[in-house]
């Protein structure tokens, strides 16, 4: 076996492919996300990978049957198919990582000045009320409306609906999307996420849904100029 063929994968996996590593030990281990974010490649044999985690420190063996050829010619397809096996186990990953936060477009900051002037709408009822100069600036152009918004009541009520709906979408976000995509939780990318979402809505599954459109495309140009392997 070449030593020199091993660190090249070795180097290569845990620069390139941390995230495969995480599901290794995820689908081998049953090991949490948490506590397999921390995954790194410490040792390839023909017979063995040697994965260990730094939070807590501990190492994990994973045996490769059948054996991989002493060259370790082929290592990289069969960590190709052990990545495939584990997605297939694990259901709710993809092998696209989201790594970092996506900033909102012009539109997404429109939406988000909405979002901010509903809210401090709902918190200030007073600002309705024909004497208040915000009426005259803004309100009185909409008088039905401000008269319904002016009672106490249908502010709280509206105030209720809007931080529910927002919340509702952060559960969808950390489950339909941030989850999916290998967000650690309670990381900054998780926040930044989550934050954004409950400020805008609709806006940040755009933005994240856009960001995989173009990593798949990616990916298939990629498989037309010879394969993208690990």
């Amino acid at each position: 076996m070449s030593n020199a063929t091993a660190q090249r994968i070795i180097t290569h996996m845990n620069t390139d492919h941390q995230d495969t590593l995480t599901r290794f030990l995820e689908h081998h281990h049953s090991l949490p996300s948490h506590l397999a974010r921390t995954a790194t490649l410490t040792s390839l044999t023909p017979t063995t990978l040697t994965i260990t985690t730094t939070s807590p420190p501990k190492q994990y063996t994973i045996p490769l049957t059948p054996p991989l050829h002493p060259s370790l010619t082929d290592a990289r397809t069969r960590l190709t198919e052990m990545d495939t096996a584990s997605l297939a186990h694990l259901h709710n990953h993809t092998p696209i990582t989201l790594k970092t936060y996506i900033p909102p477009t012009r539109k997404h900051i429109l939406i988000l000045a909405l979002v901010a002037l509903g809210l401090f709408s709902f918190t200030y009822p007073a600002q309705f009320h024909p004497s208040h100069p915000l009426y005259t600036l803004i309100w009185r152009h909409t008088p039905n409306l401000a008269a319904t918004l002016s009672k106490e009541r249908n502010a709280r009520v509206g105030l209720g609906l809007m931080v529910g709906i927002h919340a509702a979408e952060c559960v969808l976000m950390h489950f339909r999307k941030l989850r999916v995509l290998g967000v650690e939780t309670g990381s900054w990318v998780w926040w930044a996420w989550m934050g954004s979402t409950f400020a805008e809505g609709l806006g940040c599954f755009e933005r994240i849904n856009g960001f995989v459109k173009g990593e798949v495309a990616a990916r298939r140009e990629g498989k037309g100029k010879g394969g993208k392997e690990l």
